[in-house]
């Protein structure tokens, strides 16, 4: 019996997080974080009746070619969601527009991917997230850009869904 009260104390305690940050319910919060010595930017919205001793999924939202966070925010309708969504900022491309990794028209020499990593580290040192349960979603660039991350990031997303895929770049670990 004490064997079974050890586990099921270990296993409440891996359920829990203790964070010192206060995160409010329902709110966006903008980050910025240096990745590859750049500084990046992305928001994070906690879900309605967030609280920081309970680990919550994340759905990581990329807009298309031109997007911004705020657009994939008001479009996608995630933040409606009982997860943590985080909506990344892409980068001025080759012509003039934000794209990301992995398009003709993305910023050359950017890792975005690497952003990605670097974010989701920092998203779960500030907040209580569920590891295993870690999603992308995108919009045509954002849709490839989601499925060359979560290709490159194996073992750290569990799943992807894209919208009007712009592929043009395949997984190199397939």
């Amino acid at each position: 019996e004490i064997a079974t009260l050890t586990q099921a104390l270990a296993a409440e305690k891996l359920q829990r997080c203790e964070q010192t940050y206060q995160w409010e319910s329902n709110r966006d919060y903008p980050a910025t974080i240096t990745s590859m010595d750049m500084p990046r930017t992305y928001r994070v919205h906690t879900p309605s009746g967030y609280t920081a001793d309970k680990r919550y999924p994340v759905i990581i939202a990329f807009d298309g070619l031109d997007g911004t966070s705020g657009r994939a925010e008001r479009e996608s309708g995630l933040s409606t969601t009982p997860a943590l969504t985080v909506y990344p900022d892409a980068l001025i491309g080759t012509t003039g527009a934000t794209a990301w990794q992995g398009a003709p028209y993305s910023p050359v020499g950017i890792n975005d991917v690497q952003f990605i990593d670097d974010m989701l580290m920092q998203i779960t040192n500030n907040f209580c997230v569920d590891t295993k349960a870690v999603y992308m979603v995108g919009m045509s660039n954002g849709a490839g850009f989601a499925f060359l991350a979560a290709c490159e990031l194996q073992g750290k997303i569990a799943g992807v869904a894209g919208i009007s895929g712009a592929y043009y770049q395949g997984c190199p670990h397939a």
